[in-house]
């Protein structure tokens, strides 16, 4: 069966079938839209846009990153123009634009395919570069127009101001484009999951300098999209859909989609075994693998200035970022290349609605390659005369991002007196919680119950708090050690974990005790006053000790505690 193309541009084929013709519907290669507002301002929540797509012989943009670790760059875009008719030229009072071709201006760029409109590009216009195909004769006037995207405007605006509250990053971000100008019906801001710290004063403060500090402390990515919305992914974005799915394999089989070339490597640009990241007051936290440095030589990886709130917070960056580069030796795709009309109705919807962040496949036989990654870049460029669409995604791969907190310990000791009964501090400490709060344990300091009062005897000790941070608590333990003063009989001294919260007081399970030091324990998975998980309020207020049967007249056994603290395994969330 014979294929014959009517019209370069058309969206029907002829198909030749025995003696008859049957339609078949066909995508097109992309019409190119170009509109400039010249008569809006570039803030303006509605431009009036002027279509000049006749006069556009050709355009190239690119946006985003080369790699997940690099910063996002502004969006850059070069328009060539016709400018036969003179339209162009700046002080020309009878173009069609004057008095309006002037920098500043606001433009966008579109493809039509297969009946549906696609956004490309929107900026503001840089430059006008008057250009000539005969510079010698000034034959064949043509203009070149440069844009940049919205993340240089923010990077030309200075705000001062009374600061920012303790908020979310996203909520952050919205805060800095109010401060920016940027409109409000061009955002696109997912829920960010990091807290920042509050600024205090802003004074002379760089609006993007600020906001790529944001990215940083969330992990996430701010950009422009192809419509124009100034974009913000969590580093949860990913994670959840349309993100979570691959939405195309591109590969050597007949049935997958087809590229020109890949950009594999091997190589030590993403390799890092230490990292050290310190926030704005805070100290630096680090982490480090002793097994990759051994093998590769240390290579560290250094953040400063990050806006978290918390160092627990910066410390969980730390671990992720660790986990992910300590062994980032394998062979990645840096980047692919694809020339959609060689398969105009399977590419060309891919590639002008893939933008970064989405999910794709690309599998290399022969490599044995066949992985998912993030479009972190994109690069592309048309020619309509000759109809020469070429995309270029960066990438970077899925398996290295998709990460969850390692658990972690927290152990936290006596730091003041609720109830002191045990009647007796042996070893000079004033205090019994200083009797028994030391880190590392020391069996000459120590608190007893002498008298011969009987009933219960508890001592229970306030504790510092947790570090701040959305955490996911998985235990509360207390660790005591006893002993008893001597044997006399078969008289037998017990101890028990003794807490409080919320008011009231829960025990573990009686300990014996014998004339030498032990260490016992009782661990609470969940709250025992509410039978749910621990929240973290409750783990701060709470207190800790541990609780005792005061000697009858008849015994010279005195029970003995030296050594007490609270361990609390959790999984900061992320």
């Amino acid at each position: 069966m014979a294929r014959l193309e009517l019209e370069r541009g058309t969206d029907v084929l002829l198909l030749e079938s025995g003696d008859a013709l049957l339609l078949e519907p066909f995508i097109s290669i992309p019409q190119i839209l170009v509109d400039i507002a010249f008569a809006t301002d570039a803030m303006a929540v509605t431009p009036t846009w002027v279509d000049v797509s006749a006069d556009c012989r050709a355009y190239q943009f690119r946006k985003g990153r080369q790699h997940e670790l690099d910063r996002m760059q502004s969006g850059q875009a070069v328009i060539v123009l016709d400018n036969t008719a003179g339209n162009y030229w700046p002080d020309n009072a009878g173009g069609t634009y004057y008095p309006n071709v002037i920098a500043g201006k606001k433009i966008r760029i579109r493809a039509k395919s297969g009946g549906v409109t696609y956004p490309r590009f929107v900026g503001f216009i840089d430059e006008w570069l008057p250009q000539w195909l005969s510079p010698r004769t000034g034959q064949g006037p043509y203009m070149v127009v440069t844009a940049t995207d919205g993340l240089e405007h923010l990077a030309n605006t200075i705000i001062s101001s009374a600061g920012e509250a303790a908020e979310l990053s996203s909520t952050r971000v919205g805060n800095m484009l109010d401060e920016a100008s940027w409109p409000a019906a061009d955002r696109d801001l997912k829920a960010g999951a990091e807290t920042l710290a509050a600024t205090g004063a802003i004074s002379n403060l760089n609006v993007r300098d600020h906001l790529q500090k944001v990215s940083e402390s969330e992990l996430g990515v701010l950009f422009v999209a192809f419509d124009g919305d100034m974009t913000f992914h969590s580093r949860s974005t990913r994670s959840n859909s349309p993100y979570d799915t691959s939405l195309a394999t591109f590969g050597n089989d007949p049935a997958e989609m087809h590229y020109v070339s890949l950009n594999p490597v091997i190589d030590r640009t993403l390799l890092y075994n230490e990292v050290r990241l310190t926030r704005t007051g805070g100290v630096e936290q680090s982490a480090e693998d002793t097994t990759s440095q051994s093998t590769y030589g240390k290579r560290t990886f250094r953040r400063t200035a990050l806006l978290n709130s918390t160092d627990v917070a910066v410390e969980v960056l730390c671990g992720y970022l660790l986990a992910r580069y300590k062994n980032a030796t394998k062979l990645r795709m840096r980047s692919i290349e694809i020339m959609p009309q060689g398969d105009p109705n399977g590419l060309y919807p891919k590639v002008l609605s893939y933008d970064i962040s989405s999910r794709i496949t690309c599998r290399l036989d022969q490599a044995s390659l066949d992985a998912e990654y993030f479009i972190e870049g994109v690069e592309e460029s048309c020619d309509a005369a000759e109809m020469n669409w070429r995309t270029i995604w960066q990438l970077s791969d899925v398996s290295t991002e998709l990460y969850s907190p390692a658990e972690r310990t927290d152990t936290i000791r006596p730091d003041g007196a609720d109830t002191a009964e045990f009647d007796t501090i042996v070893g000079g400490e004033a205090t019994n919680w200083e009797s028994v709060g030391e880190v590392t344990v020391d069996d000459a300091t120590y608190v007893e119950q002498s008298s011969d009062a009987s009933g219960q005897c508890t001592d229970l000790h306030t504790l510092p708090s947790l570090p701040a941070g959305d955490t996911t608590i998985a235990s509360v333990t207390v660790y005591f050690r006893i002993r008893q003063s001597g044997v006399v009989g078969d008289s037998q001294m017990v101890v028990r974990a003794a807490i409080e919260t919320d008011s009231s007081e829960y025990y573990g399970d009686w300990e014996n005790c014998t004339t030498s030091w032990v260490t016992k324990s009782k661990t609470w998975t969940t709250n025992p006053k509410t039978s749910a998980v621990w929240t973290l309020a409750e783990v701060n207020a709470l207190k800790a000790g541990y609780d005792s049967v005061a000697n009858a007249p008849a015994f010279d056994e005195k029970p003995q505690v030296s050594w007490c603290y609270v361990v609390v395994v959790n999984t900061p969330n992320w």
